[in-house]
């Protein structure tokens, strides 16, 4: 089927995905695996006329259907490996051509497993090539993750470290704020009674320079007005 259609020219091509594509809009007879057959056409067709993307989106259509089927004999699964492949999603097209080769080997459908023996290595090859290369990623971060680790608990314990530094400072600090309060607070009492003392001697040296000097103004009075013997007998009084 696919050599008849690499035959066809790019002009009949798209007449005949018009075609397939109205029968299969309009056409309500049509069972799933005629559905399946149709699209693989069409998928073909859409590729002759250089439109990939439509062809990969009908050979999706064409697998989907097949696998909807009791009739497991189906070519659009494998080919749609092929198409993943070469799109670069190498796990899909594993796992779908492992499943196609399933199929085959449960029907017996020995000519079909020829078209798939000649992509199965190489899918299978780049398959165990990714899985490789995911493995040694896979090994390369948690070897990252392990030197992370690491250097997350030498950082936990440097802080802590730290911390405890810290807080043992700030008690230091306390304690001696605590002491140089009490030592201001005692200075301040200090002061306060330096204060109270000077100032009742000032009091007592200002009484005492006050009666003294009432003492000098009556003495002159005597002297002014009295004899020599009252001043003296003043005097020793």
């Amino acid at each position: 089927m696919t050599a008849s259609l690499a035959a066809v020219g790019e002009g009949d091509a798209r007449h005949s995905i018009v075609k397939i594509q109205h029968n299969l809009e309009h056409n309500d007879s049509l069972t799933i695996h005629h559905r399946a057959i149709l699209y693989y056409l069409q998928s073909h067709l859409y590729g002759i006329v250089g439109d990939d993307d439509r062809a990969f989106s009908t050979m999706i259509h064409s697998a989907i259907c097949d696998i909807s089927t009791p009739v497991r004999e189906h070519k659009s699964l494998y080919e749609l490996a092929a198409m993943l492949y070469n799109r670069g999603d190498i796990e899909r097209a594993y796992r779908y051509i492992d499943t196609s080769l399933d199929d085959l080997f449960k029907t017996k459908a020995y000519l079909q497993m020829q078209s798939i023996e000649e992509i199965m290595p190489t899918i299978a090859g780049a398959y165990r090539a990714k899985k490789e290369n995911d493995r040694r990623r896979m090994n390369i971060l948690l070897a990252l993750i392990s030197v992370v680790s690491v250097l997350a608990v030498g950082a936990c314990y440097f802080f802590y470290r730290e911390k405890r530094k810290v807080d043992a400072s700030r008690l230091v600090l306390e304690e001696i704020n605590r002491r140089l309060s009490l030592a201001n607070a005692q200075l301040n009492e200090s002061d306060q009674v330096k204060e109270l003392y000077v100032g009742q001697y000032i009091n007592m040296c200002s009484s005492y320079l006050s009666r003294v000097d009432k003492y000098r103004t009556h003495l002159l009075g005597i002297a002014r007005s009295k004899s020599v013997d009252a001043l003296l007998s003043a005097l020793k009084s």
